[in-house]
């Protein structure tokens, strides 16, 4: 389970309930339109992000994200003031069908 406080900028930190992240979040989401969990994405750059990158089907860091939340991801894209969430939504309309063909070039940590 994740703690209560949580880090989400550098000079930032995030009180929540112990049991909610952003995991848990898409997770509900998910859930209540009946999407199954590999048919999910989510896209992040900080700590706070970390829990959602790991439960997500797909997953990007930006290519300023932590280390840690990059190391997570399937794949790294772009800094995200360099359209990184663009790029990864493109790359998911276009490509999701060969995904697990091998034409998207997995982030190997």
């Amino acid at each position: 389970e994740e703690g209560a406080v949580l880090l989400s900028e550098p000079e930032y930190l995030e009180f929540v309930c112990p049991w909610a992240s952003k995991a848990t979040g898409l997770a509900a989401v998910a859930n209540s339109l009946g999407i199954p969990r590999e048919n999910t994405a989510a896209i992040g750059d900080y700590y706070n992000d970390l829990s959602m990158i790991e439960w997500a089907g797909h997953s990007a860091a930006v290519e300023n994200a932590r280390p840690e939340v990059k190391r997570a991801a399937e794949v790294v894209v772009s800094a995200h003031d360099e359209n990184g969430v663009a790029e990864y939504i493109d790359l998911l309309i276009r490509d999701l069908g060969q995904w697990n063909a091998g034409s998207i070039v997995y982030n190997r940590g």
